[in-house]
């Protein structure tokens, strides 16, 4: 199985930077702004667990990301010791872009894959972010 997850991935990363190459966008800058563009206000820690970043790779992708001016990073009003992150104007229209590569990807997986082996690997996904916070074998 850690083959085929593993090729997955390669094979899956390699396809998104074809089409996001295409909009000036790296592959983990198109999922974190796409991801931004469906929950935009979020803390890093949510962005971080739902695409499976390690922290230090996200900052360095916020970081660059603000840079370009796509995001900005402000305390929150609710908690002021929480940073939430927003998509700028240029960040939403960036996002909606990159929502729409990661979609049209998506749509091509689907025509190859049923409903039930696209949630199996959802499935693996969520068991390997799991195993990977509970330390499994002396990972």
């Amino acid at each position: 199985m850690c083959q085929s997850v593993h090729g997955a991935y390669h094979a899956l990363a390699q396809r998104l930077q074809l089409a996001t190459s295409e909009h000036g966008l790296g592959v983990s800058e198109a999922m974190v702004l796409a991801y931004l563009f469906r929950e935009s206000g979020c803390a890093a820690a949510v962005v971080r667990h739902a695409l499976g970043l390690h922290r230090s790779t996200l900052s360095s992708l916020l970081d660059l990301l603000e840079g370009r001016g796509l995001v900005d990073r402000p305390r929150s009003s609710y908690d002021g010791r929480r940073l939430e992150i927003e998509l700028t104007a240029a960040g939403r229209i960036t996002a909606a872009i990159a929502e729409d590569v990661i979609r049209a990807v998506e749509a091509e997986v689907a025509d190859f894959t049923s409903p039930t082996e696209r949630r199996g690997a959802e499935a693996v996904f969520a068991a390997c972010v799991a195993i990977g916070r509970a330390g499994v074998g002396g990972f």
